[in-house]
């Protein structure tokens, strides 16, 4: 089960990041990664109040990342808002099943290839995990991505509304 995103105090509240690490301690079986930068001394609270099974990566590069995305199963955005969300889409294009808010663009992205959850509530966020982890869910996301979000089809889209605005 893996999420991304850089951990500073704004963050763990906006990004889920702390919905996250407590999600985990309701799936002591499971392994929780987090991957981002550490900023700020927020790392300090995630690290007093994470279990065993959360581990909390610092900044990896592209490759690194990749890789992450190709082992996980599951990936997670519990954000209190999202733009389009880059790094869920980089895991589901890896086959990742989204556990997710239903805040901003996410809903967007996800569609019906994932579990959504209410924001901040770890306890339900366990448990779309368990389901997402039970699902076939990762191949749909997959092509969901494929098929809509790709850097082809955006630039086509792109100069589809550039050319109807400047008409």
């Amino acid at each position: 089960v893996v999420t991304v995103g850089n951990v500073t105090n704004s963050n763990l509240k906006r990004k889920g990041l702390e919905t996250f690490v407590k999600a985990a301690a309701y799936l002591p079986d499971l392994r929780f990664v987090l991957i981002g930068e550490h900023r700020d001394n927020s790392i300090n609270h995630l690290r007093a109040i994470k279990t065993q099974n959360v581990e909390l990566i610092g900044y990896v590069n592209d490759e690194q990342l990749l890789e992450y995305y190709q082992k996980a199963k599951v990936y997670v955005q519990v954000s209190a808002h999202e733009g389009f969300g880059i790094a869920m889409a980089e895991a589901m294009s890896c086959g990742c099943v989204p556990v997710v808010t239903d805040r901003g663009a996410i809903p967007e992205v996800v569609a019906d290839t994932g579990f959504y959850v209410p924001y901040d509530d770890p306890k339900t966020t366990a448990e779309a995990i368990k389901n997402a982890l039970k699902s076939n869910k990762g191949g749909e996301a997959r092509k969901r991505i494929e098929g809509n979000f790709t850097l082809a089809i955006r630039e086509n889209r792109l100069i589809k509304i550039i050319n109807e605005v400047t008409k």
